[in-house]
């Protein structure tokens, strides 16, 4: 049992007590002793506004899940500011499962239940979009690397497809021998929609005698048959 914001859910915008939904992550943890009272056992602050909820004009800030005053076990259903209100045992229990940064919050009207076969294929689908990218950057050839971004694709920067391609194009051209291995994957569908996936990956790269790792979110949107990517950011 949560408790959400007075105006329910969707928040566009600050001070309209609403309650953001999307995939986000948990970015630090706040002790008992670090807060007044109003928050009970702690808190964890999400990413809201996450890169996402910026590229579409949203704003806002202190998305929390916290706790509860002593005396009061729970909220009223609608009742916070915008924030994820939980008891003080459910949110003592999530704290000790978490790891920052890495733990999602997906917050979504619903939740809806599918079979087996459909969450295989599903991931299936997610996992093959990016190990066909994968696949494309180890070729070098910066065609086929194209051909998975979209026209409205926008970077980590706010370049788009244009300027990011320029950028890739200088730093691919010293890169003679490419190896990439793909860990550590988590995909989500956006709530509220099945034509946007979340995929979240460390990504090892490995040139000639150079390695590196860094950690990469890709948002894929379908666009008619197809699945392009639409924002990249590295983490």
């Amino acid at each position: 049992y949560v408790t959400l914001g007075k105006n329910g859910v969707e928040k566009t915008r600050e001070g309209d007590q609403k309650t953001p939904l999307g995939v986000y992550y948990i970015t630090s943890h706040l002790a008992r002793s670090r807060l007044p009272h109003f928050y009970g056992s702690g808190a964890l602050p999400i990413n809201y506004p996450n890169v996402w909820a910026r590229l579409n004009g949203r704003s806002g800030s202190g998305i929390w899940l916290h706790g509860t005053p002593s005396d009061s076990y729970s909220r009223p259903p609608l009742s916070s500011d915008g924030c994820v209100v939980l008891t003080n045992p459910d949110l003592y229990k999530l704290t000790n499962s978490i790891e920052i940064g890495k733990t999602p919050i997906v917050i979504s009207e619903s939740i809806d239940f599918v079979n087996k076969a459909k969450w295989d294929s599903d991931r299936n689908i997610a996992n093959r979009l990016i190990e066909g990218w994968k696949r494309d950057v180890e070729s070098l050839s910066r065609a086929r690397v194209a051909t998975h971004y979209s026209r409205e694709f926008k970077s980590d920067r706010g370049d788009d497809v244009l300027a990011w391609h320029t950028k890739h194009q200088l730093s691919a051209g010293a890169v003679k021998d490419l190896s990439i291995t793909l860990r550590d994957t988590t995909h989500f569908f956006y709530p509220g929609r099945d034509d946007m996936i979340v995929s979240t990956f460390t990504q090892d790269s490995q040139m000639g005698g150079r390695r590196t790792s860094l950690r990469k979110r890709q948002y894929w949107a379908r666009e008619g048959a197809q699945w392009k990517i639409i924002y990249e950011v590295n983490l």
